[in-house]
Parts: structure tokens; sequence; C-alpha cells
């Protein structure tokens, strides 16, 4: 997915009142602790059964809403894409390790050009 296309669902997203990571502006990041963020969301690839495919996480931790699992899967299969799991926060079992809440997506393929 190029940028263009990945800034056009996040603002699709944040339209719908779904906050995602967005990428840090190192640039505009102060000494004094101020965290500013580009208008870029943070994009994480993701590949299952052979499907190439992205992620995004949850800005501000949490588990996602029912009501915001269905706008993320509305909005991203509006753009074509095929919603592979919307995962609240998990932490492993011995508790050191914790994994925010996602979204991963996965291009669709036409099944006859395979």
């Amino acid at each position: 997915m190029n940028k263009n296309k990945s800034k056009t669902l996040g603002k699709l997203l944040k339209k719908e009142g779904i906050e995602i990571q967005y990428m840090l502006d190192w640039d505009n990041t102060h000494e004094d602790k101020v965290i500013t963020y580009t208008d870029q969301p943070h994009l994480g690839s993701a590949h299952s059964n052979g499907f190439e495919g992205w992620y995004y996480r949850k800005f501000g931790g949490g588990d996602w809403s029912p009501s915001e699992k269905k706008i993320i899967k509305r909005v991203i299969e509006s753009k074509g894409y095929k919603v592979g799991s919307i995962d609240d926060t998990e932490t492993d079992i011995d508790d050191d390790r914790t994994w925010p809440a996602s979204v991963t997506f996965f291009k669709v393929y036409d099944k006859t050009s395979m």
C-alpha cells in the first residue's frame, strides 16, 4: 500500500471517529517532551496464507468498542480491502508483553486471475 492510500484510509477512519496511531514527527518533537505526529498513519505489514496485508494500531490504548469494529470493517471494505481481523489489546500469559488493539486488512484478489 502506498503512502497516499494509507493516508486516505486513515483520514476516512478519523472522520468516522476511529483513532489509529500515526508516525512520530521527529523534526517537531522537542526536548521538553512535546510529542507531535505526522499526517501519515503508522502502517505495519502483515502476511497470511500467502496474502500481502497491513495493520493499523489503535491510538491511546484500550480495546475497540463493538460499534468501532463495525465502522472499521465498513470503511476498510469500502476502499476494496478485506478485513482479516480486528483484535483487542492482548497480554501474554505471564504478563511480560502486551500487544495493542489493531486491525489487519488485505488486498482483495480476483480469484479468476490466479
